[in-house]
């Protein structure tokens, strides 16, 4: 399974106000349960804002889910139709994010994202 966490940082950053904007994407890969590997890889698009091409990027990565605290509704349904599931209004460092959601316990809040 593989975790795509968008954030301004690294793999010790926080979790982007908007996916689309975001400068990285931290990749987590999942064995059994637990982080095994992580891989940060630049947004070809962060400056340059193309609709649609992002979803389609984090396809690419291999992505299951994708953590962020905003995001619009165009792309929470591309994604939908990835069949990649979608957790948006998180809030914090992206690796207690990912943590917290592999141990099913994590808290999201709405989506920052308002348009």
């Amino acid at each position: 399974m593989k975790i795509v966490v968008a954030t301004e940082g690294g793999a010790d950053g926080n979790a982007a106000a908007h996916f689309a904007h975001c400068s990285n994407f931290v990749v987590f890969e999942i064995e059994d349960g637990k982080i095994k590997n992580t891989e940060i890889v630049k947004n070809p698009y962060c400056e340059k804002h193309v609709p649609g091409a992002i979803p389609e990027f984090v396809r690419s990565l291999g992505a299951n889910v994708l953590i962020t605290d905003g995001i619009g509704p165009s792309a929470i349904a591309l994604f939908g139709k990835m069949d990649i599931e979608v957790v948006y209004g998180a809030k914090g460092d992206i690796t207690g994010l990912v943590d917290r959601y592999l141990k099913r316990t994590l808290k999201t809040n709405e989506n920052s994202c308002n348009h």
